[in-house]
């Protein structure tokens, strides 16, 4: 087992866990978003209702209510910030390993952070292939490890090992616990990716950039100074005890805020947030099939997706991303090419605050993006893709 990837809406293959915005703004809130300095989008008619979501910040005393939620006061209007707006706003360390208590050690926040913030980025210090067979892999991992610098080969035995007996470490066990998935289904073992503990509820999450070959952990939302920065390991579409019974593989008992919750309700979680998870999971799998039916149909389970996504404050932006893609080619399918683009261009934005800019998906949706904006009224098969 290793640190898994959720699945991609209307798809198979495995992708980052991540899409939601943030909320359902009230009629009031258009009004007020509309007016903001420096907000992206154009304006649209006051009274109309807007989505709002993490990362840009409205002028002081404006309020956004949002229905079913919390209200923040640091929120995006409309679409993300285009890569050239999303600069750093302090110098300085982003992240510290810290003791964490029961759990051992775990990343923090080492100052406020803005979502699509690049936490970390390093080259893994292991990879754990999968072209081969399990013997040829542990071989090849082995001798890998073999070629390492001893401070390297240190930092590696220092983590965790989930499967070790008698507190006795292995290689295997340590790259199974910690390592993250790549695009190819490989192990990727990072010294400091792999402190950042798990979270039902994450506010950060990673991308592996195989060209670059570097792996890389952005923001998904606004954090504070001193909060937990966390990731998730498993597919987040689980009520609370599947949730618990996967994570067991790597031998811990999550105590994030939900699971926390759980607990005090003997193990069951929030009602609520368990239909939610539920619901999610249902509208994910059949969201495929929906829009091979019927189009309009899809674009609106769509849209109730992210809805519940944000009801349920699952934060990610690379999901994000990929919903407004799939809208995108919908969209474009319809023939309704203004709309279209749009949703690319927030598609291209989300995966900007959850890949970067120069990640071969943000390229590719650029190229959508342009593709788009010059394309003729009437639909063609090169938008259509």
């Amino acid at each position: 087992p290793l640190r898994q990837q959720g699945p991609l809406l209307g798809a198979g293959r495995p992708r980052p866990t991540a899409r939601s915005l943030w909320g359902r703004a009230v009629a009031a809130a258009a009004a007020a978003a509309a007016s903001v300095a420096g907000a992206t989008g154009r304006a649209r008619p006051a009274g109309r209702r807007r989505r709002i979501t993490a990362g840009h910040v409205l002028r002081q005393g404006s309020e956004i209510m949002c229905e079913g939620i919390q209200t923040f006061s640091k929120v995006e209007v409309v679409r993300p910030r285009p890569s050239g707006e999303m600069k750093e706003k302090f110098s300085g360390p982003t992240y510290e390993i810290q003791p964490r208590g029961s759990i051992g050690l775990g990343a923090v926040a080492a100052r406020g952070l803005e979502a699509g913030s690049l936490v970390l980025e390093e080259a893994p210090l292991l990879t754990l292939r999968s072209d081969c067979d399990e013997k040829q892999a542990l071989k090849a991992l082995h001798a890998d490890f073999d070629a390492l610098p001893a401070s390297k080969q240190a930092a590696t035995m220092r983590l965790d090992d989930a499967f070790g007996r008698r507190s006795r470490k292995t290689l295997p066990g340590i790259v199974h616990t910690n390592a993250f998935v790549g695009e190819r289904g490989q192990g990727l073992l990072c010294a400091e990716s792999s402190r950042f503990n798990h979270s039902c509820r994450p506010n950060c999450e990673h991308s592996w950039d195989e060209e670059a070959g570097v792996f890389r952990i952005f923001a998904s939302r606004d954090i504070l100074q001193g909060e937990d920065l966390t990731l998730s390991y498993i597919d987040l579409w689980a009520d609370t005890r599947e949730r618990r019974r996967r994570l067991r593989q790597f031998g811990f008992k999550c105590m994030c805020p939900i699971c926390m919750a759980a607990s005090a309700l003997n193990g069951v979680g929030e009602p609520g947030s368990e239909m939610r998870r539920k619901s999610l999971a249902e509208m994910i799998d059949r969201t495929e099939e929906v829009c091979e039916r019927d189009p309009i149909e899809g674009l609106d389970l769509i849209e109730e997706t992210l809805e519940m996504c944000d009801r349920e404050g699952l934060l990610l932006n690379a999901f994000r991303s990929q919903a407004n893609l799939y809208a995108s080619k919908l969209l474009a399918q319809l023939g309704r090419k203004e709309e279209a683009r749009e949703k690319a261009e927030m598609a291209y934005g989300f995966c900007v605050m959850s890949h970067g800019a120069n990640h071969r998906e943000s390229r590719s949706l650029e190229a959508r993006v342009a593709k788009l904006s010059a394309a003729p009224s009437v639909p063609s098969l090169a938008y259509l893709q």
